[in-house]
Protein backbone atom coordinates (compact mmCIF):
# COMPACT_ATOMS: atom_id res chain seq x y z
CA UNK A 1 0.00 0.00 0.00
CA UNK A 2 1.44 3.89 -0.88
CA UNK A 3 1.06 5.07 2.93
CA UNK A 4 2.82 2.12 4.21
CA UNK A 5 5.25 2.10 1.73
CA UNK A 6 5.71 6.21 1.64
CA UNK A 7 5.78 6.60 5.52
CA UNK A 8 6.31 3.38 7.68
CA UNK A 9 10.10 2.19 7.71
CA UNK A 10 10.79 -1.28 7.24
CA UNK A 11 12.85 -1.36 10.63
CA UNK A 12 9.65 -0.68 12.10
CA UNK A 13 8.41 -2.92 14.91
CA UNK A 14 4.77 -4.17 15.13
CA UNK A 15 3.63 -3.55 18.51
CA UNK A 16 0.65 -5.95 18.98
CA UNK A 17 0.37 -4.44 22.49
CA UNK A 18 -0.89 -1.16 21.21
CA UNK A 19 -3.87 -2.40 19.05
CA UNK A 20 -7.20 -3.03 21.07
CA UNK A 21 -7.55 -6.19 20.91
CA UNK A 22 -9.61 -6.93 23.50
CA UNK A 23 -9.18 -10.68 24.75
CA UNK A 24 -7.74 -11.49 21.05
CA UNK A 25 -4.78 -13.46 20.64
CA UNK A 26 -1.83 -11.58 19.27
CA UNK A 27 -2.14 -13.21 15.58
CA UNK A 28 -5.47 -12.85 15.83
CA UNK A 29 -4.88 -9.09 16.73
CA UNK A 30 -2.39 -9.13 13.58
CA UNK A 31 -4.96 -10.67 10.90
CA UNK A 32 -7.26 -7.66 12.30
CA UNK A 33 -4.97 -4.96 11.69
CA UNK A 34 -3.52 -6.48 8.44
CA UNK A 35 -6.89 -6.42 7.30
CA UNK A 36 -7.36 -2.77 8.46
CA UNK A 37 -4.69 -1.56 6.78
CA UNK A 38 -6.02 -0.58 3.41
CA UNK A 39 -8.92 0.28 5.50
CA UNK A 40 -6.98 2.80 7.12
CA UNK A 41 -4.81 3.97 4.29
CA UNK A 42 -7.76 4.79 1.63
CA UNK A 43 -9.17 7.33 4.56
CA UNK A 44 -5.87 8.84 5.13
CA UNK A 45 -5.91 9.74 1.66
CA UNK A 46 -9.37 10.83 1.58
CA UNK A 47 -8.71 13.13 4.36
CA UNK A 48 -5.19 14.45 2.60
CA UNK A 49 -7.16 15.09 -0.51
CA UNK A 50 -9.09 17.01 1.26
CA UNK A 51 -7.02 19.02 3.33
CA UNK A 52 -5.26 20.08 -0.34
CA UNK A 53 -8.63 21.20 -1.00
CA UNK A 54 -8.69 23.90 1.41
CA UNK A 55 -5.09 25.07 0.74
CA UNK A 56 -3.61 23.02 4.23
CA UNK A 57 0.12 21.40 3.97
CA UNK A 58 0.45 21.16 7.55
CA UNK A 59 -0.36 20.05 11.18
CA UNK A 60 -2.84 20.85 12.99
CA UNK A 61 -5.31 21.68 10.60
CA UNK A 62 -9.45 21.42 10.84
CA UNK A 63 -12.25 22.07 8.74
CA UNK A 64 -15.57 23.59 10.09
CA UNK A 65 -18.51 23.64 7.79
CA UNK A 66 -16.40 23.95 5.12
CA UNK A 67 -14.06 26.61 6.49
CA UNK A 68 -10.42 26.01 7.01
CA UNK A 69 -8.31 26.40 10.17
CA UNK A 70 -4.92 26.37 9.90
CA UNK A 71 -2.22 26.56 12.91
CA UNK A 72 -2.60 26.30 16.76
CA UNK A 73 -5.11 29.09 17.29
CA UNK A 74 -6.92 29.42 20.60
CA UNK A 75 -9.86 28.34 21.43
CA UNK A 76 -11.50 31.53 21.34
CA UNK A 77 -11.10 31.45 17.62
CA UNK A 78 -12.82 27.85 17.48
CA UNK A 79 -15.80 29.42 19.12
CA UNK A 80 -15.79 32.74 16.90
CA UNK A 81 -16.42 30.36 14.32
CA UNK A 82 -18.50 28.24 15.47
CA UNK A 83 -20.91 31.31 16.83
CA UNK A 84 -20.86 32.84 13.65
CA UNK A 85 -22.05 29.60 11.91
CA UNK A 86 -25.04 29.42 14.16
CA UNK A 87 -25.90 33.28 13.88
CA UNK A 88 -26.12 32.35 9.93
CA UNK A 89 -28.14 29.30 10.57
CA UNK A 90 -25.33 26.88 8.98
CA UNK A 91 -25.00 25.40 12.29
CA UNK A 92 -27.13 23.67 14.83
CA UNK A 93 -25.89 22.72 17.96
Amino acid sequence: PEFINKYVPASLPLQIGAIPAGNMTSSAALRKLMWLLPQIEQKINEHMTEAKQFGMSGTPGFIINGIPVKGALPAEHFVGIINMLKEKGKLNL
